[in-house]
């Protein structure tokens, strides 16, 4: 990788990658959380409309209340939370999950945004692990969103 290239994403992290807030996703078009606090802010009602657009959420449900819960886990490639979600009925979506946000560390996001990172596992979780599924074993993604300008991303997988 040339020097120009990695000044182009020092800077777009610098300029771009630390938004606060939401994002728009790529995938559903969305505004998505791109820290806890934000999540939280965004409510039962974002995360309602994010399993029902994702599919995993049947259209006469909803999510009525939501605990997130620290993981302890800060690390290279992001910052990770479980989520506790209650619905207003019995459904078959999961009520346990793990989120995962962009990490906040900048040393953290230059080396996830250097090598693209976070772009690869979005990837992954959405458009390759249902054939990988007789190799590895590895979680169902509930929710996912990407955006390409930003790096900036929101995962939530079954725990």
């Amino acid at each position: 990788m040339g020097w120009l290239a990695l000044s182009g994403k020092l800077c777009r992290l610098l300029c771009c990658g630390f938004a606060p807030g939401t994002c728009k996703g790529e995938l559903y078009g969305l505004e998505f959380p791109v820290t806890p606090n934000k999540l939280l802010q965004m409510g039962p009602t974002w995360l309602t409309g994010a399993l029902r657009t994702s599919g995993v959420l049947e259209p006469n449900n909803r999510v009525v209340s939501f605990e997130l819960q620290d993981l302890g886990a800060q690390g290279l490639l992001g910052d990770l939370r479980q989520i506790l979600i209650k619905y207003e009925f019995p459904t078959e979506a999961p009520s346990v999950a793990v989120l995962k946000f962009p990490s906040r560390v900048l040393a953290s996001r230059l080396i996830t945004d250097l090598f693209d990172f976070n772009r690869a596992e979005f990837y992954f979780y959405t458009r390759m692990r249902d054939n990988c599924t007789s190799v590895i074993t590895t979680p169902r993604c509930l929710y996912s969103d990407f955006n390409q300008r930003t790096n900036q991303f929101f995962l939530m997988l079954e725990h």
